[in-house]
């Protein structure tokens, strides 16, 4: 007798290959039988007829790493997520070493949420151990960024790793591949890696060389410097000898959106030399990021409480003001192609602020009677530097285009904020693209859609396990309404969950029943 069957669904089974009608049967959390399975019997019988049932979808980019730490968290299962993958744009929760530990936390924040959690992670096996502790309802896989490996071996320091510094940092990158990192993840835009050279970059990397883990990088920048920007990642990576991955590939505003097909040049041309190059994007026109980061490298030489000090000296400021739309030779600007007012701001540091939250920029300045510049570094200064943004800078023609390449898949980049208005990709993203193949013309079919979610996403971390309905495999199902699956966020009302998604499994466990969360948290802690 099976444990679970699955019986008369449209499968859609993640190789990207077309439906067929037929059963999945699962036992002890193996998937064993795909096809018609006749008069089988099973503990647990679900009728499919008239939904799609296909693998558990992989979430490859959040920032996750200690929201589960707060208590359990069903947000992405109820998408269903079965395995999510954190430590991404280099900001890692760990490693992170006892003097750097509170400034690195307070960086990292607005981008991994508040925890009453210590940063008291001195490896990045320790980290892994504790989240073993953890009540997870899906599976996570970590990286470790090399933004935090920088900062806990040498501080939050623009000085160039040579030496005795360098071999410090290669060290802790070794600890971090040897306990279980699937991966390294780099975050141009952020510091300290904005202020890595592409040698050291190389240099950090090569130590993934031959595991077969990949390079994710987000690059250094996505509007005027797009294309050159990709061109950089992949220098990085041939130098490193090591695969690529390219985070939530974009192009902001008119100038990155001129540059999409020449990136996309780029990628394809590299793989044909042979450099394996992927690349993932998510189904929103606005990004989400620090409004801090907004500022550049020089405002956070000494980490966010350098920033502070600066913004509070009146001499600082107004400097800080005058070159606020200066350009860099390493750092991209998007003042340049983003306006105030396509800022939206999400969350606030002070109660006294709160009425700002779901305003942009443009609207707070005129709310609080101050040039939106001024406003802008004022706000910043009130709410201690925390505050996370919306930026609307993007086209879906430029959306679907990416995603129609064979080399790209979805993934969420999504931020688990404990107050204001989270991103609505964190709540709605797999939603969202079955959605969005039911209404866009120019989208990709159901099944390469699945494929971007599950399988392709699996061989990338080599998460060879999942990914796929297929007799052996580890039984991470869900079931859905391919008519009524929806999407039902929006900025200003981002806690929703969507529509159609019926039933999730992971490793045969429901998760969700009926739309429903079980409260059973079977997930693991997976390691490389």
């Amino acid at each position: 007798m099976f444990d679970l069957l699955i019986k008369n669904g449209r499968i859609v089974d993640g190789s990207g290959t077309p439906w067929f009608y037929g059963d999945v049967a699962v036992k002890d959390g193996r998937i064993c039988a795909v096809g018609m399975v006749g008069n089988a019997q099973a503990k647990q019988v679900i009728d499919a007829k008239g939904k799609v049932v296909a693998p558990g979808f992989l979430d490859i980019h959040t920032h996750g790493d200690v929201v589960h730490f707060n208590g359990v968290n069903d947000i992405k299962v109820r998408q269903g997520v079965t395995t999510e993958i954190v430590g991404n744009c280099g900001l890692s929760a760990a490693p992170v070493s006892p003097e750097n530990a509170a400034g690195w936390k307070a960086y990292v924040d607005p981008y991994l949420g508040d925890t009453a959690q210590p940063y008291n992670w001195t490896t990045f096996g320790a980290y892994l151990s504790a989240m073993d502790g953890v009540s997870l309802p899906h599976d996570v896989a970590a990286m470790a960024g090399t933004g935090t490996i920088r900062c806990a071996s040498t501080g939050f320091t623009s000085d160039p790793l040579t030496g005795e510094r360098m071999e410090k940092v290669l060290r802790t990158a070794q600890e971090a591949v040897d306990s279980g990192a699937i991966g390294f993840s780099v975050g141009l835009v952020y510091l300290p890696d904005g202020y890595s050279s592409d040698r050291e970059l190389s240099q950090i990397a090569s130590v993934l060389r031959g595991t077969g883990r990949p390079l994710v990088m987000h690059i250094r920048g996505e509007g005027m410097r797009l294309l050159e920007s990709v061109e950089q990642a992949i220098a990085i990576a041939e130098g490193a000898g090591v695969p690529l991955h390219i985070s939530h590939l974009k192009g902001i505003d008119k100038r990155g959106s001129a540059q999409i097909d020449g990136a996309l040049a780029a990628i394809a041309n590299a793989r044909a030399r042979g450099l394996d190059v992927t690349a993932d994007a998510y189904p929103y026109l606005a990004g989400a990021t620090q409004l801090l980061s907004f500022l550049g490298p020089e405002v956070m030489h000494d980490g966010v409480e350098g920033a502070l000090a600066l913004l509070r000296d009146p001499v600082s400021r107004r400097a800080i003001k005058e070159h606020m739309h200066d350009d860099f030779p390493t750092w991209e600007n998007y003042l340049h192609t983003v306006g105030w007012d396509q800022i939206q701001i999400a969350t606030v540091d002070d109660p006294n602020c709160k009425q700002f939250c779901g305003k942009t920029i443009a609207q707070a300045a005129e709310m609080m009677g101050l040039a939106p510049d001024d406003a802008a570094l004022e706000l910043l200064n009130q709410n201690n530097g925390t505050m996370v943004i919306f930026a609307h800078y993007m086209y879906l023609e430029d959306v679907l285009k990416i995603y129609r390449q064979p080399y790209t898949f979805v993934a969420s980049d999504s931020m688990y904020l404990v107050n204001g208005l989270p991103h609505p990709r964190l709540y709605g993203t797999f939603a969202r693209i079955l959605e969005l193949v039911r209404t866009q013309p120019g989208m990709v079919s159901l099944e390469e859609a699945v494929r971007k979610m599950t399988s392709f996403p699996a061989r990338r971390f080599n998460l060879a396990d999942r990914g796929l309905l297929r007799p052996g495999l580890k039984a991470d199902i869900t079931v859905f309404d391919a008519e009524t699956v929806c999407d039902n966020t929006s900025y200003l009302e981002p806690r929703c969950y969507p529509g159609g998604i019926e039933h999730v499994f992971v490793s045969g466990v429901p998760v969700i029943e009926n739309g429903a969360f079980t409260g059973r948290t079977p997930g693991k802690m997976l390691r490389g």
